[in-house]
């Protein structure tokens, strides 16, 4: 609790007028500048920062959540338009916000989807907060305080875990320092004009855009600003611009708010959900690089400050850091849906309390000599914590990627070297790796389909013996073309076991690479020749055939059909089917070979069929395919690649019957 004395002294108002305030302003601002090296040093900080996050952007591949941010942006589909992002995050993520998802697919036109662009826009977001960071400590406090804070936030361990991220925590980081540094502006009596409150109020639209836990930014802020804020003309204009926020976000609200409903009611969600305890002592944990004795060192000039100097600033830093920190612990007591798996929640706290960290160092006694020895240990212990197992366990499915193949190394350098209708067989440690999540696709999926345009799966690295067998068969099935690649200086239990299976059922072709790291071979269906053109025919839709292979059984009166189809557009599979018939050379129709598909049961996705043609005279005939639109009737133009044939009914095989 703070005494009668100290909050008189903190709720205080100035009596400088705004112009000589204007001016202290800038002389503070010239000076910061002219500091002895402050402006290299923050500069260092930020290209360690940067060097680090470079590292860590191909460290390891996509983790699920940041399979359900390209998701949402339409990567697989590309591209998403505005109102196409927002439904889509509102069907399948309604917990959160559309900004980022709004602004990473913009990124993601430019730069592209493979993996390291995407986290070059995390990546570079977390680069503009650190430097933001900065401005607001410096203009705040002291340059002092500014480089360090900015260190202690480049060197946290878990932070800079999600700085590489591919997720809204950098952008809403960087729009929360944004927003509390105008707020302080315009608190202050710095910068109380009319654009400060416009760009006051356009963060605070754009953080309630970004995340649904900005709420602990935003009642932290208005606690203090009912408590502690001087009762200025803007006082007001400050709960108004919180209050445009507020009607802003009122479009979106319902979503959340059936979100927030849906995860209360999932008891696996609340059971999981961790006491006040147990959520205080990881954030701790957490905030110091996972070494808790390092709150004492760090903690100890925070109470020399606020006990002996009776620091103002220090004091009001204080108060709205512990406020922010009462929220998410509210909330979790009433609803119950924060684990130690998503303590990413908690990361807004870590601004406040790091700044404030930093502020008591600088007010400590011989702080020049105090502030080198913390900044080595806060080094040393973010270096072990960021390369340890422990702090992945409260990211949420960041620890699952360990067990991962290194699929980045896959597309690296496979991308040059596939053909559209291959399929990639490989292994992994985690069968996770394939499962189907939001849009229908997996983590695989992300890195075959998206950025190497083929289809894949991994078997399970352990299956061995019979198990080996009947998964690889059921994850191959009906795919001529295949890829099977493995690790060489990690082989699947089952190596022997699926070489064996793989020249059994298909035809050995050529390997495609063989390195230290992977090793990747062609096989084929025993019908096909290893070097074949592919027999393509692409429609005016956009549907395509990626190849067919059709054999004529005489004895047997029966056609056997290989096909395969290339759908860029999922939508249009409910939209079309296609008939296979077998015409005379005149151009009728013989009924017996006549056979109607629908085509959602074929996209990507190969299969045989069987063609019964018995009855037929002897004659000369065509095996022709017409795709046609399921409601209308109506059929398809295309051109057949290799012959250049063009029309709505084009023959894919001529035949003879004796």
């Amino acid at each position: 609790m703070l005494d009668e004395t100290l909050k008189t002294r903190l709720c205080r108002p100035t009596s400088m007028e705004p112009a000589a305030i204007a001016s202290r302003m800038m002389t503070a601002t010239k000076n910061t500048l002219k500091q002895p090296g402050g402006l290299t040093i923050i500069l260092i900080v930020l290209l360690l920062v940067f060097a680090l996050c470079l590292s860590g952007a191909n460290g390891y591949i996509f983790r699920t959540d940041e399979l359900f941010s390209v998701s949402n942006m339409g990567g697989f589909d590309p591209p998403y338009s505005p109102a196409e992002i927002i439904h889509s995050i509102s069907q399948f993520s309604p917990d959160h916000a559309p900004l980022f998802f709004l602004l990473g697919a913009g990124w993601a036109s430019v730069a592209g989807w493979t993996q390291f662009a995407l986290r070059m826009f995390a990546v570079l977001t977390s680069i503009l907060m650190i430097a933001c960071l900065y401005r607001y400590a410096t203009d705040a406090f002291d340059y002092r305080t500014g480089l360090l804070s900015s260190f202690l936030m480049g060197a946290s361990a878990y932070l800079v875990l999600h700085f590489h991220d591919f997720r809204m925590y950098p952008l809403l980081l960087l729009l929360a320092i944004v927003h509390s540094w105008l707020y302080w502006r315009l608190e202050s009596g710095r910068a109380s004009n009319r654009r400060n409150w416009i760009l006051f109020v356009f963060s605070a639209i754009s953080l309630v855009y970004t995340h649904t836990f900005s709420v602990i930014l935003f009642a932290g802020l208005a606690a203090f600003h009912l408590i502690l804020a001087r009762k200025s003309k803007y006082f007001i204009k400050t709960w108004a611009g919180w209050a445009i926020a507020a009607m802003a976000y009122l479009p979106y609200f319902s979503t959340t708010l059936t979100a927030l409903e849906q995860a209360a009611q999932i008891e696996t969600v609340t059971t999981a959900a961790a006491s006040i305890g147990e959520l205080i002592g990881t954030f701790a944990h957490l905030l110091t690089n996972g070494v808790d004795w390092l709150l004492i060192p760090f903690g100890a000039p925070v109470l020399y400050a606020l006990l002996r100097l009776r620091d103002r600033a220090t004091a009001r830093l204080m108060f709205l850091a512990i406020a922010m920190l009462l929220v998410p612990l509210a909330l979790n007591e009433l609803v119950g849906l924060i684990p130690l798996s998503r303590m990413r929640y908690f990361l807004i706290l870590w601004f406040p309390f790091l700044l404030l960290f930093a502020r008591g160092i600088t007010l400590a006694p011989r702080w020049t000599l105090l502030a080198p020895i913390l900044v080595i240990a806060w080094s040393i212990a973010g270096y072990q914590y960021y390369h340890s197992e422990d702090a992945l366990l409260y990211i949420g499915g960041m620890s699952k990627t360990r067990n991962y193949p290194a699929l980045d190394d896959y597309v690296r350098q496979l991308r040059d070297k596939v053909r559209s209708e291959d399929f990639l067989l490989g292994f992994a440690r985690n069968f996770y790796l394939n499962h189907d999540h939001k849009h229908g696709k997996s983590v695989s999926d992300y890195y075959t389909q998206l950025q190497l345009g083929i289809d894949g799966a991994f078997v399970r690295g352990r299956a061995v013996g019979p198990w080996l067998v009947e998964e690889m068969k059921e994850l191959i099935d009906g795919h001529p073309y295949l890829l099977f690649a493995y690790e060489p200086e990690a082989p699947p239990d089952g190596l022997e076991g699926a070489k064996h299976v793989m020249h059994s059922t298909y035809k050995a072709c050529g390997v495609l690479v063989d390195s230290s790291n992977l090793y990747v071979q062609r096989f084929v269906d025993p019908a096909l020749n290893c070097d074949q053109d592919y027999l393509r025919i692409e429609y005016e839709n956009g549907i395509a055939i990626a190849d067919r292979y059709v054999e004529f059984q005489p004895d047997a009166a029966l056609l056997t059909i290989l096909i395969g189809w290339d759908v860029p557009n999922q939508r249009l599979l409910n939209d079309f089917s296609f008939s296979l018939q077998v015409h005379s050379p005149q151009g009728e129709k013989v009924e017996q070979g006549h056979s109607d598909f629908y085509l959602h049961q074929f996209s990507r996705k190969w299969n045989r069929l069987n063609l019964p043609i018995a009855g037929i005279v002897p004659g000369e005939y065509r095996l022709v395919l017409i795709l046609y639109n399921t409601e209308s009737g109506k059929k398809v133009g295309g051109v057949d690649v290799n012959t250049g044939e063009t029309g709505a009914i084009l023959p894919i095989l001529s035949f003879t019957v004796e």
